[in-house]
């Protein structure tokens, strides 16, 4: 069970349609078909708490309509998560998993893969907003879309999902739910960094084409080309992949089946539901095709982080790593540092051509100053490294966390590193006034009490302090929240005093409002809370909802935490 395999990890692909279905038109002839490595894939209807729905399959498509064909959406999912065989199971050796494999091997055959039709039999005019807010209603925090389709508005004004506006409101709402998509950069072949969407930069994750091998290019022809910037940014361009010579299922630009008719024996190679099952194409091309990489890269390091500190990564921070930027820590005001990587010789174009370049190679006069920005060619490996290197999942003086009064919900320490999105969150429970809790061993005293009766959570947080305590004598407690609270709650910081050998209320009792974000802490005295030989401390936060006078029972909604820091002073940045 491997999490770079995509384990763990929702993968929604969206796109006209793809192979997934076998229909019999009215007048008998057999249309579409089920590709073999795609029978794990969940169409959106039934098995998605939908109604069923039948896709489109048009043979008399032709090249240049490709992009809206079922086997473009093939091609798509093939890269993603074309599976190991037909008799594979989770967790047996790479060579059983392989046995009986029928074509390729898609990125992440582990993921959980989903496609959420843009146009159907019952509504083949588009259906682009509800295939968006289904795919988004299925996916969770981490999960991944892949918009790698072509919209049917797409000009030089309009280059990408990102200049529309439904488009971009709805890439808006994925990453505020903390899902990572990867959209195409387009094919227009325009500088995307002298254009401005009108929604802003939502956090999509822009893939653009450049030619297989090393040093890569930009495709020269400014027609067909893949989208490119001059702008230092990675909203406009994020990470570039193969854009020509990628091999996955479904027929190719051109509508043929070379690389299938080449390879495969079919029972029939004139019947629709035979041939589509074990079509092939090595020649899948353009952002389309580079979208599904990066979204492959994107899933794995997903799965990855999952698997090693079991929370997933915002789409803020998987921007940054899958375009080869790293994670610096966190600033004094606990932003998180993230500069835009250097880019080199080989992340622009190369040689130019002159007087004439060739339009026949992956060739492009770049300015000098900027060259043409493709972004860096998209490294799952690099990412992951930095994933562990870089000081992402480090929570500066937190060591360990424990629920002492509350219902668990979801997150964990790691969840504290970073105001990101990755929420720690405990539902509170009825809770006396005065009353002895016990408490686990590791926690210093015998029992806690509470002052007043409520709704109660109390976590407790213990580390060592990475520098001294300043003159002054004052430690700080920085406190992010998930917007979404109580209309309003109590809260109150309780620190182990090493002299006393008590637990010590060491701040004043905070009132926090329905849509607080942010609750700082200052600790006086705070040397009596400091062991002098460790420098361990011990933390308590408890919140308490009580009934509001003449407003009755409140709601227990849940206590969402996105980020703590201690500090000391200048917030503690881990070391490297």
């Amino acid at each position: 069970m491997n999490g770079a395999f995509g384990n763990n990890v929702k993968v929604a692909v969206l796109d006209w349609s793809a192979h997934l279905q076998a229909p019999t038109n009215d007048v008998g002839i057999d249309m579409g078909g089920i590709h073999a490595e795609l029978t794990h894939v969940i169409l959106e209807g039934e098995d998605t708490g939908h109604d069923p729905l039948n896709l489109i399959f048009d043979e008399n498509l032709t090249n240049q309509w490709y992009p809206f064909s079922a086997d473009h959406g093939t091609g798509v999912l093939g890269i993603i998560g074309a599976q190991w065989g037909p008799n594979s199971a989770p967790g047996a050796s790479i060579e059983t998993r392989l046995a009986n494999n029928v074509g390729v091997l898609g990125m992440v055959p582990d993921a959980e893969l989903y496609f959420f039709p843009l146009a159907t039999v019952q509504d083949p005019t588009g259906r682009q907003e509800t295939a968006w807010i289904h795919a988004m209603a299925t996916l969770g925090a981490g999960d991944v879309i892949c918009a790698a389709y072509r919209s049917v508005v797409s000009n030089e004004t309009w280059p990408n999902l990102n200049y529309l506006a439904d488009m971009n409101g709805y890439l808006e709402v994925a990453n505020n739910l903390g899902i990572c998509t990867v959209i195409a950069a387009g094919n227009q072949g325009v500088d995307l960094g002298s254009i401005e969407p009108d929604g802003g930069d939502q956090g999509a994750i822009v893939a653009t084409a450049v030619s297989p091998g090393e040093p890569y290019k930009r495709w020269c022809t400014g027609s067909s080309a893949s989208n490119y910037s001059t702008s230092s940014s990675y909203e406009t361009v994020t990470a570039s992949g193969w854009g020509m010579g990628v091999t996955s299922c479904g027929k190719g630009p051109n509508r043929d089946n070379f690389l299938g008719y080449s390879t495969c024996m079919y029972d029939d190679p004139t019947n629709a539901h035979d041939v589509h099952a074990y079509a092939y194409t090595n020649n899948f091309d353009n952002t389309g095709a580079a979208a599904a990489t990066v979204a492959g890269a994107v899933t794995i390091v997903e799965g990855f982080t999952r698997q090693m500190f079991e929370v997933p990564m915002s789409p803020t921070v998987m921007r940054q790593l899958i375009a080869g930027g790293r994670y610096e820590g966190i600033d004094r005001e606990g932003n998180p540092i993230m500069p835009f990587k250097d880019y080199t010789s080989e992340d622009n174009s190369s040689d130019c051509e002159l007087p004439t370049p060739n339009p026949l190679d992956w060739d492009n006069c770049a300015p000098i100053d900027t060259g043409w920005r493709t972004g860096s060619l998209v490294d799952p490996l690099e990412a992951m490294r930095n994933a562990i290197y870089d000081p992402i999942f480090d929570t500066p003086n937190i060591e360990s966390l424990i629920i002492l009064r509350g219902s668990y919900l979801l997150g964990n320490l790691y969840s504290l590193a970073g105001d990101d999105g990755n929420l720690f969150g405990v539902s509170g429970v009825s809770t006396g006034a005065n009353v002895p809790y016990s408490i686990p061993t590791e926690v210093p005293g015998e029992y806690v009490r509470y002052p007043s009766p409520g709704n109660v959570t109390d976590i407790y947080l213990t580390g060592e302090l990475e520098t001294t305590l300043p003159s002054n004598n004052e430690l700080t407690i920085e406190i992010n929240f998930e917007e979404t609270q109580p209309d309003q709650f109590y809260l109150r910081c309780e620190m182990w005093d090493y002299r006393r050998r008590s637990w010590e209320q060491a701040s004043a009792t905070t009132v926090v409002a329905n849509g607080t974000e942010d609750v700082d802490l200052t600790i006086e005295s705070a040397s009596r809370f400091i062991d002098r030989d460790t420098t361990q401390y011990h933390l308590r936060l408890t919140t308490a909802v009580t009934n509001l006078p003449g407003s009755g029972s409140q709601p227990a909604y849940p206590i969402m935490y996105d980020q703590i820091l201690v500090k000391t002073g200048l917030t503690q940045v881990p070391r490297p």
